[in-house]
């Protein structure tokens, strides 16, 4: 299936609401929600996301053998572009040219 070096992307069906899936283990384990266990709602804690992304935009996804089992297919580097940027960027900083760098930087994003 891999040929080393994939990224695999695996299909895990519709979301689950994590309230819902507490209330089926306080279940599960026999007892009754807010009677025996109570569940406290703190909100997010720093770095948590509600939604993760698993691509980046213009990154597909490719089927192997199995339906639910895909391989991410990453957009590639233009290598070439890229230590082209880093040599003007090192340029830019040896004359301590801040506007120099923020421009670059920001027509490298477009």
């Amino acid at each position: 299936m891999g040929k080393g070096g994939e990224i695999f992307v695996f299909d895990m069906g519709e979301p689950v609401k994590i309230m819902d899936l507490s209330k089926q283990m306080i279940r599960l384990k026999g007892c009754n929600y807010r009677e025996d266990i109570d569940i406290k709602i703190v909100g997010l804690r720093p770095g948590e996301k509600i939604f993760e992304e698993l691509l980046a935009n213009g990154e597909n996804t490719e089927k192997v053998y199995h339906d639910n089992i895909m391989i991410a297919k990453v957009n590639t580097l233009d290598l070439a572009l890229q230590q082209a940027i880093i040599e003007q960027l090192c340029a830019f900083a040896q004359i301590a040219d801040p506007n120099a760098d923020k421009m670059k930087l920001s027509a490298a994003g477009e």
